[in-house]
């Protein structure tokens, strides 16, 4: 599922599309035009979609490198991407794809560590809370047998 929501309404219209690029880990385009979807934003100005990648046709030597899906908006009617326009201020979200599992786990709990920092560093501190809680409980429960 992606999640689209427009801070500014106005910049989409019928002629706007969400879609997305592929690039390799170390930034090359692998293919740079996809799928056009079109943009329906309900009242508050946001859109839940489903979008299929098929990365059948990305070859074997690409995808062992890694995938990175870049999502983008594009405006057919003025023919540009808005990430090619820094006054738009797209912030997009990417996906990184590696045929590796161990590599995708890994790579999903580096983007949610850099992406959500404070709930990274909360829940690791109640982790810790409850390790130390169990250690004094059984510290307790051993010095009153």
């Amino acid at each position: 599922e992606v999640k689209l929501v427009a801070n500014n309404t106005k910049v989409i219209n019928e002629y706007t599309y969400l879609s997305y690029h592929l690039y390799d880990k170390t930034g090359d385009v692998i293919l740079y035009e996809n799928e056009r979807i079109p943009i329906n934003l309900d009242k508050q100005g946001e859109m839940l979609t489903v979008i299929s990648i098929n990365l059948k046709t990305i070859s074997n030597k690409d995808i062992k490198k890694g995938v990175v899906i870049q999502f983008d908006i594009v405006d057919e009617e003025k023919a540009y991407w808005f990430s090619n326009d820094a006054s738009i201020g797209l912030d997009a979200s990417s996906i990184t794809f590696q045929n590796n599992y161990l590599k995708r786990v890994g790579l999903e709990i580096k983007k949610e560590i850099l992406d959500n920092q404070i709930v990274f560093f909360i829940n690791i501190l109640c982790c810790f809370s409850v390790v130390v809680a169990i250690l004094v409980i059984r510290k307790k429960h051993i010095f009153e047998s």
